[in-house]
């Protein structure tokens, strides 16, 4: 990509000058090699240049990629979003995307979103979690458990690994998690994640019949998914915390809302859970 001159069309665009964005900073032939494409710069300079313009890293990089999403924050952004009981079509998409990436460069992150997409397949098409599944996901664990610190990265990846330990070591990394997070907090809206993490715990105690445990989750992550104002989230927390409450009515109530509101995947997703707690 050639930023230089995707910052030369913005900074002109706003009638912003040579001599403004330079300021004593930086001189003016080092931002003409720039917008020429003949220099790179270092990221002190970068981050100099993008805050002249007023402009964050990412909206400018959506615009470098001529106002579209490159191909791998298209595939994070679809494994971060994907619910514990996601769909197969969807589970097959996602591995496609990361095969047709990975031809041409092989990084790890995407190899491990692609392992666990198919490890959560495995895992819908059968009840017990397969030798597939943790061969697929061991590897990923092993190399995270090396790291002196997680961040939002590695957060989201070990969240959607919590159903390869033990139920009690889930639920003690599931709280490390949530602690960690608070660190991010100022930086970006962590709640998405956040109940995420607080509905795989849930869902993990509800299989096992841990009802009451199940309730605390659950309930938080209904109380986070109000604040989040996500009918998804919040209908997921709420047939969870009915499930483990035995309220089959709030179930029905649940699942008559989202087939009025036409959202009929999650609707079959809800369902499918229900059926697999025997409820």
């Amino acid at each position: 990509m050639d930023y230089g001159r995707t910052y030369k069309f913005i900074r002109e665009s706003k009638k912003l000058k040579q001599s403004y964005i330079c300021g004593t900073a930086m001189s003016r032939s080092t931002l003409s090699k720039f917008e020429n494409g003949k220099l790179m710069l270092s990221i002190e300079k970068f981050d100099y240049l993008l805050r002249q313009i007023d402009m964050p890293y990412d909206e400018f990089m959506f615009i470098s990629s001529k106002y579209k999403k490159d191909q791998k924050t298209q595939i994070l952004d679809i494994f971060f979003q994907l619910f514990p009981n996601s769909n197969n079509d969807l589970l097959k998409n996602l591995i496609l995307q990361c095969d047709n990436y990975l031809i041409n460069s092989d990084e790890w992150q995407i190899r491990a979103i692609r392992d666990i997409s198919k490890s959560l397949m495995a895992m819908n098409d059968n009840t017990e979690i397969t030798c597939i599944s943790k061969v697929l996901v061991n590897d990923i664990w092993q190399k995270l458990a090396t790291y002196d610190e997680w961040y939002l990265n590695e957060l989201q990846f070990i969240n959607c690994c919590l159903f390869y330990f033990p139920l009690d070591t889930s639920l003690k990394i599931g709280n490390e998690l949530m602690n960690r997070i608070n660190d991010f907090d100022a930086f970006k809206n962590t709640l998405p994640l956040q109940i995420s993490i607080l509905l795989n715990l849930s869902l993990l105690l509800l299989q096992e019949q841990r009802y009451q445990e199940s309730l605390k989750f659950s309930e938080k992550a209904l109380a986070l998914s109000k604040r989040l104002r996500r009918y998804d989230y919040w209908a997921i927390s709420t047939i969870q915390y009915a499930i483990a409450s035995g309220d089959t009515k709030k179930i029905d109530d649940v699942l008559k809302q989202i087939y009025d509101l036409e959202d009929y995947d999650l609707h079959h997703s809800l369902q499918n859970e229900i059926e697999e707690l025997g409820k």
